[in-house]
């Protein structure tokens, strides 16, 4: 159990993000790590651990870790999400993608999902409609839906406040 699915490398930026108070990464936690913690909160993957055990505590509290803090930046801390700084973001997380995916082809893993998709999660859809590694483009228009909706109030909010 390396520190290289998704939403352990969004623990070790939020930390950071919370002692730092870097804009940079308060942003990595709206814009990436927000969504991971809410898709893994429909779709727990828990594996053979049973409801309640220190396994399900420790990912229902993590998770949920992910999504409030960054609503705490926007909410309690006057942060405003810009879609310009977004792909700041995604260059910060590709490298922790391009690690993970070396990993998973040198000791056979599946970190970040990116070899194959985990049962009961909405990824079965994805790979039923597409095939492995075709789930990969679905995961992606699925991100780019999601950016859309995370971000538009707040550019709408902007370009409100930058015509009146």
């Amino acid at each position: 159990m390396l520190p290289l699915h998704l939403c352990s490398v969004s623990a070790i930026m939020g930390t950071a993000a919370v002692f730092s108070n870097n804009r940079l990464l308060q942003e990595f936690m709206y814009g990436i790590s927000l969504p991971g913690g809410l898709v893994a909160m429909a779709n727990p993957n828990l594996g053979p651990y049973p409801l309640l055990s220190f396994n399900f505590v420790e990912y229902t509290l993590t998770h949920l870790l992910l999504i409030l803090l960054p609503l705490l930046f926007v909410f309690g801390d006057g942060f405003r999400p810009d879609i310009k700084s977004l792909p700041h973001s995604i260059y910060l997380a590709a490298p922790f993608i391009g690690i993970a995916f070396l990993v998973n082809q040198t000791i056979g893993s599946n970190y970040m999902f990116l070899n194959q998709i985990e049962t009961g999660t909405i990824l079965v859809l994805f790979d039923k409609w597409l095939g492995t590694p075709g789930y990969l483009i679905a995961v992606l228009g699925s991100i780019f839906i999601v950016w859309a909706i995370l971000y538009a109030p707040w550019e709408i909010s902007r370009r409100r406040n930058f015509s009146g």
